[in-house]
């Protein structure tokens, strides 16, 4: 598996990846479910190289769609994925008197998953 950023193949891959399916708003009028059309996808890093850190950053930062290469939910398969960098949270270790971060939690959002 090898996951990307806007073609940048990162060169320290992410430790988790986990996907959430479509949430569920309710019924319709027969009972069927009514979801919303896109999934969510959660990368745990527990370290990256600056140009990695920066360009999860600004993808961030910026407010834009981005082409993201991500396994396929179901089968694996590696697929360009355009959607948004919601959160960008470095986990920093705050034990000493110098805060370092020690990994960067990234969620992705309006992935739509064929």
């Amino acid at each position: 598996m090898k996951i990307a950023i806007d073609g940048l193949v990162a060169e320290i891959q992410p430790g988790s990846l986990s996907w959430e399916p479509p949430q569920l708003l309710g019924t319709d009028g027969q009972g069927a479910p009514v979801r919303t059309p896109y999934w969510a996808c959660r990368l745990g890093f527990s370290r990256l190289t600056v140009v990695q850190y920066e360009a999860w950053h600004d993808a961030w930062g910026d407010g834009a769609l981005h082409t993201i290469t991500l396994p396929h939910p179901a089968s694996g398969i590696v697929t360009d994925y355009q959607c948004y960098v919601r959160d960008f949270t470095p986990r920093l270790d705050t034990s000493n008197d110098c805060p370092a971060t020690v990994g960067v939690d990234v969620t992705l959002t309006r992935i739509q998953v064929t």
